[in-house]
């Protein structure tokens, strides 16, 4: 009789057990149809109809110090394909138009008001597109100086879409060995995919390569779930 008796007490203990996991399961379906009923609009910002959530300023940063350039040539094509599908209030900032203003200077305090005013675009800004080329295996010494004279805490949290590009393949990885961990030193959110471009992939200075729009379809498709959850949370936030 004792184990039948244990049988029948652990097949109590299992069939409460099943009953309090339903009642739990209901709780749960009925607090989550209530907080999609009530709260949808601004907690699932991927349901929202991106026309009624607020531009997310985004700053396009082009670190390369020649005109015409390719590096914006590539940093044009992110940007339009995001904008298909985000509401991106965009500022162009081109180092090739501040090389007199940064160079001259050492310290933050010694700015013109121009190029200040271009440090504090990126540090207010919601999201930045960051370019540099490569040239003789690194980026422009005075791509990395205008990083030197951010503000360091301004950066933090803040997503950022890497892109390179340089005179073949072999600088490929100028992205994952230079831009990431300088973009991770100021805590920025790096986005996993990076697009870099060499100059065979470019006709008449205009992009020109079905691998490099692959790699920025795959890019943008990476990218846009975090700047939507992004716009939602900026919703949520008190004016």
């Amino acid at each position: 009789m004792q184990p039948v008796r244990r049988y029948l007490c652990l097949r109590n203990m299992l069939m409460q057990s099943i009953s309090l996991v339903h009642a739990c399961a209901a709780l749960v379906i009925d607090g989550i149809h209530s907080l999609a009923v009530t709260a949808t609009p601004h907690f699932f910002g991927l349901l929202t109809p991106m026309s009624t959530q607020r531009s997310i300023r985004t700053v396009i940063l082009n670190g390369s110090l020649a005109r015409p350039s390719k590096t914006r040539s590539l940093l044009d094509a992110l940007h339009a394909q995001l904008h298909t599908q985000l509401p991106l209030e965009t500022l162009h900032i081109d180092l090739v138009d501040l090389f007199e203003d940064i160079g001259t200077c050492l310290w933050r305090e010694q700015l013109p008001e121009r190029a200040m005013r271009a440090l504090q675009a990126i540090e207010t800004a919601d999201f930045l597109i960051v370019g540099a080329p490569v040239f003789r295996g690194s980026v422009p010494g005075l791509f990395k100086h205008l990083f030197d004279l951010l503000d360091t805490p301004a950066m933090a949290d803040k997503p950022v879409l890497l892109a390179a590009t340089g005179g073949s393949q072999r600088h490929a990885l100028v992205i994952e060995h230079q831009l990431r961990p300088l973009l991770s030193f100021f805590q920025t959110l790096t986005l996993p995919v990076g697009v870099y471009a060499s100059a065979e992939d470019f006709q008449d200075g205009r992009l020109h390569s079905a691998a490099v729009d692959a790699r920025i379809a795959l890019a943008v498709q990476t990218t846009v779930p975090v700047l939507q959850a992004l716009a939602s949370a900026k919703e949520l936030m008190p004016v």
